[in-house]
């Protein structure tokens, strides 16, 4: 049987939290995701900080630093004495300062990575929204009850959400633009010419 102030001590102690968080600081690694990955592996130097690779590379670990500040300056009037008989005679330059011209900041140095990391990025295909199968069967029941007619689609006692006519239209346009629409007619046409062929 255990002693009773044991027992409190055990229910009292502080848990050392740092001491988790520093182990997994010390086993985390960086890992290299997306389009990149294959590019930054080849050139990667594991042995050195994330800083010092990307700076290797010709990346910016934090992009604010790598491009100048914007300075904007409103000019300045100088303070002078003015004599209200003579103001017509002064000229504008002598009221205002002139602005100081920006510094130019050269761009940095376009590594070879750099380069294969632009090319693949602007040959890039963007990510097609994928449509749920509901909302497929939606459209195109819709569709060929209604053709293009969205406040009839809008009235349709299939539409139980209650979208709206502007809200259906944004579906079907989305369905129409979508590789699922494609799909869907590629199988109506191949099902047309097999009845055809039966026939």
């Amino acid at each position: 049987m255990a002693y009773i102030r044991a027992k409190k001590s055990r229910k009292n102690r502080r848990i050392n939290s740092t001491k988790h968080a520093a182990k997994a600081k010390k086993k985390r690694k960086v890992v290299l995701t997306g389009f990149a990955k294959p590019i930054l592996e080849k050139t990667w130097d594991k042995k050195k900080t994330v800083r010092e690779n990307f700076h290797k590379l010709g990346l910016a670990v934090n992009p604010n630093d790598s491009v100048a500040p914007i300075k904007v300056k409103k000019p300045r009037i100088k303070p002078m004495y003015i004599d209200p008989l003579h103001i017509e005679a002064m000229e504008e330059e002598q009221l205002v300062e002139p602005e100081p011209e920006p510094v130019p900041v050269e761009p940095p140095q376009a590594t070879s990575t750099v380069l294969t990391l632009e090319k693949v990025a602007a040959a890039g295909s963007k990510l097609e929204r994928r449509i749920a199968p509901g909302e497929v069967e939606f459209v195109t029941a819709m569709m060929k009850a209604h053709g293009s007619d969205y406040k009839a689609m809008a009235r349709d006692k299939r539409n139980y959400y209650q979208h709206t006519p502007k809200q259906i239209k944004r579906k079907v346009e989305a369905f129409l633009r979508s590789k699922q629409c494609r799909q869907a007619v590629d199988l109506v046409r191949e099902a047309v010419a097999a009845s055809a062929m039966e026939c």
